[in-house]
């Protein structure tokens, strides 16, 4: 059977610039996204992000995420991942859900979270891991169509009381291009 190589290309990781270290993760940080102190059921928006033209049509969604140490976490408790995606190259021009563009505090006015959240397209869920110490979670949530250029994530956290930790060592979100192999 004849073998098939992989080819990888350079994943896009948004993590924050002053903590977040690829020591664990493997992942080079590429661009901004500051998850240091999120609060339950706050979210945060990255910075927007040039797909290029000649872009993989698919990315695989990895995420990690550091706790608290005393956050609890309740059995089915969710971090939510959407990404906005846009066609133009200003980054608080033409977005969905009010979106800037800018690694910052997410909370569109008109009229409010949920309704921001869900003209961002698909909910991507990491289900959080409820065991007693469950403080550092890294998992796969899934695949990401890009039909557009730009784009810009958004993490909620869906947790009763669980906040993020208050430096972002291990946080980040990544897309992971899969390449279309042909023989």
């Amino acid at each position: 059977m004849p073998e098939i190589p992989m080819k990888q290309l350079t994943p896009i990781v948004w993590a924050d610039t002053t903590d977040y270290s690829s020591a664990i993760s493997g992942l080079a940080r590429t661009a901004q996204i500051d998850l240091t102190g999120v609060v339950a059921q706050a979210a945060r928006e990255g910075a927007q992000v040039n797909l290029g033209v000649n872009r993989a049509h698919e990315y695989l969604i990895f995420v990690g995420l550091e706790f608290a140490a005393a956050a609890v976490i309740e059995a089915g408790e969710k971090a939510n991942i959407y990404f906005g995606q846009t066609p133009t190259s200003t980054p608080a021009n033409g977005n969905p859900g009010e979106l800037t563009g800018v690694d910052a505090d997410y909370a569109p006015a008109n009229p409010n979270l949920e309704a921001g959240l869900q003209t961002l397209g698909r909910k991507y869920d990491m289900t959080l891991d409820d065991r007693v110490t469950p403080l550092i979670q890294f998992q796969m949530i899934g695949r990401i169509l890009t039909p557009l250029q730009f784009i810009i994530p958004t993490i909620r956290l869906a947790t009763a009381t669980a906040g993020l930790h208050t430096d972002a060592v291990e946080c980040l979100i990544a897309l992971c291009p899969i390449l279309p192999e042909s023989q």
